[in-house]
């Protein structure tokens, strides 16, 4: 439908800045003439159905108008006033809907509270691709888990054993910024906090910092003068999973999160009691592999370039085998200059 697909681009215009908040569009029309359009533009900011009213040149024109918006408009008073109230306020007699909204607190309701005000509801099955991971954590109550590295053609990730391989080069660097910027939260394990001592920030001007989480088995191994824990900041917090207590003093800004055995199964299970909707894990070699081999992850993002390692290197996994293989199914390919971009979906 022509009006769904303009509110479906409408929507993605600030596709970063909505943070936890899902990615909508609306577009208001009568008589086959745009009268308005909006998006949600930031967390906590007015949604898409209010920015579109009161983008209105009259709004006394909405008299008996259509809506069309992406996700079903909220009913409850949350960060800002329920959208389906202000809709029947505006005189707005028909309402399309894109799809359902999978967050209990919104879900039907929205639609009911529309109906019981006599406004006509049309729900259709036009799914936001920017909203995968919001639709994913309420429908499954646990985070959309991705796992990212840049490999060799012959499947290696470093040269030699205990120092960092440069791989890609600049665009596959700034894809995967782009790539950090549209998740909540960042995970590395010990090895790769050593030796390639990383930030994981988002270095393009992202709006929101994402959570930055490190995995130890011994706390007391960890240096904090590494760069991670010198950029913690209190928008920007550094969060470190241990089997124990710290023998030392903690910086400001770091969270030493304490539990006997951390499995990517309960790494899972404790993001999605603290609402991370998306987590994007980036290594090492061994931290990837639990995630794999407990199936504790939805795609792959593999970004490869034209080099040969050989059988020296360190290969992409290792640590425990798969009892059976996993099967994956390639979403896409991109040429970033000399490097190849893949994307996997899990199948099974």
């Amino acid at each position: 439908m022509f009006y769904m697909q303009m509110a479906l681009k409408e929507a993605v215009k600030d596709h970063p800045r909505t943070w936890k908040n899902p990615k909508v569009g609306a577009v208001i029309v009568k008589d086959d003439q745009i009268l308005a359009r909006g998006h949600h533009e930031i967390f906590g900011g007015p949604h898409a159905e209010v920015n579109a009213i009161n983008h209105l040149a009259d709004e006394e024109s909405a008299q008996g108008a259509t809506m069309y918006v992406t996700l079903e408009p909220c009913s409850h008073t949350g960060k800002t006033p329920p959208c389906a109230k202000m809709i029947v306020e505006t005189g707005i007699t028909t309402v399309v809907i894109g799809e359902v909204d999978p967050n209990p607190l919104v879900s039907g309701k929205g639609i009911e509270y529309l109906e019981s005000h006599h406004v006509k509801v049309i729900v259709l099955n036009t799914p936001l691709a920017a909203n995968d991971a919001y639709r994913f954590y309420f429908r499954n109550h646990r985070p959309l888990i991705t796992l990212k590295y840049a490999m060799t053609a012959d499947g290696r990730i470093n040269f030699s054993n205990g120092q960092r391989s440069r791989l890609t080069g600049q665009e596959a660097f700034n894809d995967n910024q782009d790539l950090r910027q549209n998740t909540q939260a960042i995970l590395v394990g010990m090895n790769t906090l050593k030796i390639d001592d990383p930030e994981l920030t988002v270095r393009n001007g992202a709006i929101f910092s994402l959570i930055r989480i490190v995995v130890t088995h011994n706390v007391d191994e960890i240096k904090f003068s590494n760069k991670l824990f010198q950029t913690a900041t209190k928008e920007s917090p550094v969060w470190v999973m241990a089997n124990q207590d710290p023998q030392k003093t903690v910086p400001e800004n770091v969270k030493i999160i304490v539990k006997s055995g951390w499995t990517a199964a309960n790494i899972s299970e404790y993001l999605a009691d603290v609402g991370i909707q998306s987590l994007l894990v980036e290594g090492g070699s061994q931290v990837l592999n639990q995630f794999v081999a407990e199936k504790q992850f939805n795609r792959i993002v593999t970004y490869v370039t034209p080099l040969l390692f050989g059988n020296q290197a360190l290969p992409v996994l290792t640590g425990i085998g798969l009892q059976e293989p996993l099967k994956l199914s390639l979403a896409s390919v991109e040429t970033l200059a000399n490097d190849v971009k893949l994307v996997f979906e899990r199948s099974n």
